[in-house]
């Protein structure tokens, strides 16, 4: 029995590269979530594939790529496990798996969906129900972007209590 399904093929590359992922894989999943969101809750879970931020240079992606990978699975609620060598961890990826912000982040249960869509910079949200609203910004292109989330496209308006959990 499993509580969980993957929505889509591994991110790991194998014979086709020299690290553990690569962004091109990774970044799939950003059109791969949105149409499962609504469809994850207790007792079923979008399964994204493993983690594999922790291991640095063996991950075959840089510390930008790394943390986004890790708060995209967060922000969709995606089982949590990592798929590294727990024995050659750096600093860095140990800080992404261990930070309890984050991780309460997926275990509230609730996936983000995009605001949009239309370009490399995007906006993923979702309503904690609590009054509070869970919100990450993302910058896909391969060079500096400035990325906007406006409170009307997340569903409210006025001022807004603001915390980075990096």
């Amino acid at each position: 029995y499993s509580n969980s399904w993957r929505i889509d093929g591994d991110v790991q590359c194998y014979s086709a590269c020299s690290a553990q992922v690569d962004w091109n894989t990774v970044s799939t999943r950003f059109k791969d979530a949105p149409p499962w969101a609504s469809l994850a809750g207790p007792g079923s879970w979008n399964d994204l594939d493993s983690l594999n931020v922790a291991d640095g240079a063996k991950d075959g992606i840089s510390n930008d790529e790394r943390q986004t990978y890790m708060t995209l699975w967060s922000i969709e609620a995606a089982p949590l496990y990592a798929g590294d060598d727990l024995t050659s961890m750096d600093s860095y990826g140990l800080s992404l798996l261990t930070n309890s912000e984050v991780i309460a982040i997926d275990q509230r249960g609730k996936p983000a969906v995009p605001v949009s869509q239309s370009n490399n910079q995007q906006v993923w949200y979702v309503n904690n129900g609590n009054g509070s609203y869970t919100v990450a910004l993302f910058n896909l292109n391969n060079y500096s972007a400035s990325v906007t989330a406006n409170w009307s496209n997340l569903g409210f308006s006025g001022s807004a209590t603001v915390h980075d959990v990096w």
